[in-house]
């Protein structure tokens, strides 16, 4: 299911597919055809594929699906804003991912590294919490392709 719309100037996008490591691929292209059409340069474009492929990868290997065996996707973008939102919504609300700032993972391990990677591509992240879902975003530089050059 894909939505859009909201406020005039608001860009929004939402995507709700079945829970499971198959529909992280599905999410980020999603992404990715979203925002070609919003025009996006290519930069931001590449780094909110990996950010909700790394935030999707974590609510399937340490979540729960949201109601009705779902994960979600959206991307945001307020009018004017020079700020790209990406979040995932999963069903776990308890499974609260680890603290960056003290995560350290060697170079050769297999999982543990995503949260960092975030937090190196983006301006902020962070959780919300609510009564039977969690959301976690990150915020990313929008930047318009024509501004890229």
């Amino acid at each position: 299911m894909v939505s859009g719309g909201g406020q005039q100037g608001c860009l929004l996008r939402q995507v709700s597919v079945p829970y499971g490591v198959q529909s992280v691929p599905v999410l980020r292209r999603q992404v990715q055809v979203t925002l070609r059409g919003w025009e996006m340069a290519a930069t931001t474009i590449g780094d909110a594929a990996v950010v909700v492929s790394e935030l999707a990868a974590n609510a399937v290997r340490h979540a729960l699906p949201v109601p009705g065996g779902l994960i979600v996707a959206q991307v945001s973008c307020g009018a004017g804003d020079a700020m790209l939102r990406v979040l995932v919504v999963d069903g776990a609300p308890t499974a609260l991912p680890p603290s960056c700032p003290g995560l350290s993972t060697s170079a050769d391990a297999e999982c543990g590294r995503g949260l960092a990677l975030i937090t190196g591509l983006c301006l902020a992240w962070g959780v919300d919490v609510g009564e039977t879902t969690k959301s976690v975003w990150a915020l990313l530089p929008a930047m318009l392709r024509a501004e890229a050059g």
